[in-house]
């Protein structure tokens, strides 16, 4: 994924929300949990990605930060159909996607000055 793929996504989930396609606890979720796949996040894409956030979801995307940040904050294990990678690998991706996440929700606290 590359950063206009985030962006674009990002504005999408914007689209989705004023459509009332998605809530905002699903908007603000969403939003952190897809950086997930672009592990390049850096402060200028974070710049960007908050210029996207609506004022009226602001609040519950800084919790949702929150939340990722805090130390009892957990990743969910991926899960794949059929017989999958083993336990090992399942795991491994898990930390790994939990790290970006932090990345990014580091960043974005950064931006949105809410750390």
């Amino acid at each position: 994924m590359t950063v206009s793929d985030y962006l674009a996504l990002a504005e999408r989930y914007c689209r989705f929300l004023e459509a009332a396609k998605i809530t905002d606890d699903e908007y603000a979720e969403n939003l952190l949990t897809s950086c997930v796949t672009y592990p390049e996040i850096d402060e200028n894409t974070a710049h960007k990605i908050a210029a996207t956030i609506p004022d009226s979801v602001r609040e519950r995307v800084e919790r949702e930060i929150s939340k990722v940040l805090s130390e009892s904050y957990r990743f969910p294990t991926p899960q794949y159909g059929g017989p999958g990678p083993s336990a090992e690998v399942r795991e491994e991706t898990r930390q790994l996607y939990e790290s970006r996440i932090r990345v990014c929700a580091t960043l974005l606290a950064r931006t949105l000055n809410t750390v």
